[in-house]
């Protein structure tokens, strides 16, 4: 197998980490806040001081798990991405030299997007929305719940006052989060690439 042939191989192999990430990280997205809204529906609609505070604390911990593994999940995509756009780029120079044509790399765009025309929202802001949400409904149940068995008046509003200040508190939080997790995996990809690649005299 020449050279050629090991950064092909590597390449392909790569983008099938990419997509297989990509895909878990859309499920996760979809399945999260669909489970949250359900159970805050749910329990708003028949509410018990135990269940309340047996299914907010459940979801709450269920969340955070999910989000540890997800925000280590964006850590490796980053670094995939990074790793498959430099093997892109020693597939181009070997296409200066007359050689086979690589596909195109798979790095997104970096594009950021305006929501409702005044805030900016990228992927990491966009990963802190959903998670935000999430966590936001979960401990509002559990605040709820642990006011009402308190005998708190207006425990119910209460409530969703602490769930909304998580949910504002966890999307500033992970989506900085997100973001340092992302540069970090591109500058240790890079210092890998930097270490491992050959110096200027190592082919003939």
């Amino acid at each position: 197998m020449d050279a050629d042939d090991r950064l092909r191989l590597d390449y392909e192999q790569t983008a099938a980490q990419i997509s297989a990430l990509t895909d878990v990280r859309f499920k996760l997205l979809g399945v999260v806040p669909t489970i949250a809204l359900a159970a805050v529906g749910i329990a708003g609609a028949h509410p018990s001081t135990g269940g309340l505070i047996a299914l907010g604390l459940l979801g709450l911990v269920a969340t955070v798990g999910i989000l540890v593994y997800e925000l280590r999940n964006t850590e490796t995509l980053a670094a995939a991405l990074y790793h498959a756009e430099e093997v892109a780029r020693l597939l181009d120079l070997h296409v200066a030299r007359g050689r086979h044509e690589p596909e195109r790399a798979l790095k997104p765009s970096g594009r950021q997007h305006r929501l409702f025309g005044t805030m900016t929202v990228g992927q990491d802001q966009a990963l802190g929305l959903v998670y935000g949400a999430a966590l936001g409904g979960w401990s509002y149940l559990l605040a709820w719940g642990v006011l009402r068995g308190l005998h708190v008046s207006g425990a119910r509003a209460i409530g969703g006052v602490i769930g909304a200040c998580c949910a504002v508190a966890v999307v500033f939080d992970v989506g900085r989060i997100s973001s340092e997790a992302t540069k970090g995996a591109e500058r240790t990809a890079a210092d890998t690439s930097a270490s491992s690649a050959p110096g200027p005299n190592a082919r003939a």
